[in-house]
């Protein structure tokens, strides 16, 4: 699955469980620059907010990963010079 087109895809998750197993398959390698985790998280935000207005029986569950990932995020912004922010 090409980058771009598997973010489209998660996007139209419309489950929590869809959203966690196309974000599996988008994840960087364990070693990827911050830059890429950087985008990584911040789509993976994202693709949680969305999911925790559709699939509502995991709302709260969504709105957990929603704030796990922004740390994660915020953890590697602190990594990053900040000019590439």
């Amino acid at each position: 699955m090409r980058r771009r087109d598997g973010w489209a895809v998660a996007m139209r998750s419309r489950t929590l469980r869809e959203a966690h197993e196309t974000l599996l398959r988008l994840r960087p390698a364990p070693h990827a620059r911050p830059s890429e985790w950087h985008a990584y998280h911040r789509q993976t935000a994202e693709v949680y907010a969305q999911v925790a207005e559709v699939d509502t029986d995991h709302r709260h569950e969504a709105l957990y990963w929603v704030s796990h990932v922004r740390q994660k995020l915020a953890d590697v912004e602190s990594r990053l010079p900040r000019q590439r922010r």
